[in-house]
């Protein structure tokens, strides 16, 4: 929602307004993501949806009260002349942050596809020629034209973020709380680069002062500073729900202390499990990364993304973990150094080379031994700890608001660009009007799919199925009409000339078209109109009856299309069509 108001006589207030947002990974289904949302709110809230009974912006009340609960705040004051931002206010609800490396490294791989390296060293190479490299133009580019702002202000900020790191191990944190302070800064003259720094030095700032708690919040460690924190909320709800109650009556006494009590146990019991499950899952996954078996560490890493919703499917997929690591420990001592040969054996190499591989097998093979046994065995603790969370409501985790759609590019419609690279060379370089996707119908009722191609000479009918031509239509001699029956239903009515035996032994003179036979004899009757013959002439010569036009054959087609299409396309057709005959001014 945008608001905007006359801060005063000369400046001009721009207020946007957010109110929910969350940001899913829309790969978390189809890579090894741990994460499902990236940001979200810390409490999130549904917007009532908005009515002609119940819109914010019909009273003012209302309207501070829905700005009040929105997530996201950004304000603009612009100058008296409407060209320059002077004032730039900043406001976040406190959020939920998810972040792991493998995320952030497909990302960067991501873009590098969209600007790849080549264009960039022709980027360089190019300033390089002009005699100034391209930083250096950057920095002047900044000094010439440098950031202005009267004022900038940024409010406190209070996140929950959670880290998966994986370095030599893997390193976790859980919801760990970071607050920062406000950012004011003003009046501005600096360099896009030295206000990030600025930004940069505060927050890294602020982090530092939470070191304590980020440290606190590793799962490896158990997450001592996330299970401190459940039991503070819990105890202070065991007393805070009470004194509520007691300041409206008995019954509401009765009622705190009831819910006092379940909200300790609940904290309790949720930072414990969560503790304990966080341990064990990092326990596992570094268990499994230094059994140096890839096979190994990416099949489990796949099987714990599938997540139990109660304590019996913790249990079922924790010891069948179990009993798959206690198979691969046994089997690793035979298995790995087998692979190891075989690697070797098919890759050209000495015999000691081949001696070498086979004792690596044998080393890892006796590492998967102690260190698959206790990933197993973690991995029981983890999963059935994730089934008590999930069937007692209490998984922390945010789940995703909507699921990714998926639309192959053959069924994508196709452009106007490849029409006229693949079908309408022959033209020269025809103007596409229009391109509309229709159901073809055939004589025998038969549908498939189609397109209509409009240009300024000939109608082209597509099948879309075999991608190729079907028929071309000359824009003269058709004509386009939209069923008055059926709104969806086009018939296009080709008239085709019967030749006759005379006018094929007049090969000297040219045969005029339907449409040019009607013109002639509409501008011959109309002319003649205004001629005044003598009494003789009109004795000596008999009354002029016009000929008939030759024979034409019609046909019909029949399309169905959309019916504000099917409009739009008719409307289209008949300006083309008249352009083609010259009538009218074009």
């Amino acid at each position: 929602m945008a608001g905007e108001g006359l801060a005063d006589d000369r400046t001009l207030g721009v207020e946007l307004y957010c109110a929910s947002l969350q940001v899913d990974n829309q790969l978390y289904n189809r890579a090894s993501f741990h994460f499902p949302v990236l940001l979200c709110q810390e409490q999130r809230v549904e917007p009532g949806p908005w009515s002609r009974e119940a819109n914010p912006t019909m009273s003012s009340l209302a309207l501070q009260e829905y700005q009040s609960g929105c997530f996201l705040r950004l304000g603009l004051t612009l100058s008296g002349d409407q060209r320059r931002v002077d004032e730039v206010t900043f406001q976040l609800k406190p959020a939920r942050l998810y972040l792991e490396d493998t995320f952030v490294y497909y990302i960067k791989t991501l873009f590098h596809t969209y600007i790849p390296d080549t264009a960039l060293g022709r980027a360089v190479g190019e300033a390089g020629r002009e005699g100034l490299p391209d930083q250096v133009r950057q920095s002047v580019q900044a000094l010439v034209y440098p950031l202005q702002l009267q004022r900038l202000t940024i409010q406190p900020v209070s996140l929950l973020v959670s880290i998966h790191a994986s370095l030599k191990l893997y390193i976790a944190s859980d919801h760990t709380p970071l607050s920062f302070s406000l950012f004011e800064r003003g009046p501005l003259c600096t360099t896009a680069r030295q206000l990030v720094h600025a930004l940069a030095m505060h927050y890294a700032a602020g982090a530092l002062f939470r070191a304590g708690w980020v440290v606190g919040s590793l799962e490896i460690l158990g997450s001592p500073a996330s299970l401190v924190r459940s039991i503070g909320n819990g105890i202070a709800d065991f007393f805070r729900l009470p004194y509520e109650g007691l300041t409206r009556g008995p019954g509401a006494f009765v009622s705190g202390v009831s819910r006092g009590t379940t909200s300790f146990v609940k904290h309790i019991s949720k930072g414990t499990l969560t503790s304990i499950t966080n341990l064990a899952t990092s326990l596992a996954r570094n268990m499994d990364r230094l059994s140096l078996d890839e096979e190994h560490y990416t099949r489990q890493e796949e099987w714990r993304r599938q997540l139990p919703e109660s304590l019996g499917d913790g249990l079922r997929q924790g010891l069948s973990r179990l009993g798959i690591s206690l198979l691969g420990a046994i089997a690793g001592i035979v298995d790995q150094p087998m692979q190891n040969f075989q690697r070797t054996w098919d890759s050209p190499g000495s015999a000691g080379s081949t001696a070498k591989g086979v004792i690596s097998g044998v080393g890892k093979g006796i590492v998967g031994v102690f260190t698959k046994p206790i990933g197993g065995a973690a991995e029981l603790v983890s999963q059935t700890g994730y089934g008590i969370l999930h069937g007692a409501g209490l998984w922390q985790l945010p789940k995703q608001l909507y699921l990714p759609a998926e639309e192959k590019s053959a069924q994508a419609p196709n452009s106007h660009v490849k029409y006229v690279w693949k079908m309408l060379q022959s033209l020269g370089r025809p103007e596409v009007h229009m391109a509309l996707e229709v159901t073809i119908v055939s004589g025998s009722g038969q549908e498939h799919a189609g397109c209509l191609l409009l240009t300024g000479e000939v109608l082209f009918v597509v099948s879309l199925s075999e991608d190729t031509q079907q028929q071309a239509f000359p824009i003269t001699e058709v004509e386009c009409q939209q069923d008055a029956a059926q709104d969806g239903l086009l018939t296009l009515t080709l008239r085709q000339h019967r030749v006759t035996s005379d006018s094929e032994g007049d090969g000297g003179r040219e045969r005029l078209s339907e449409q040019q036979y009607r013109r002639l004899m509409d501008y011959v009757t109309r002319t003649s109109q205004h001629l005044s013959p003598s009494s003789s002439a009109l004795q000596q010569h008999p009354s002029v009856t016009p000929a008939e036009p030759p024979p034409a054959v019609t046909k019909t087609y029949r399309y169905l299309v959309e019916p504000a299409f099917a409009r739009v396309f008719v409307s289209k057709f008949t300006m083309v069509k008249n352009k083609a005959l010259r009538i009218g001014f074009h």
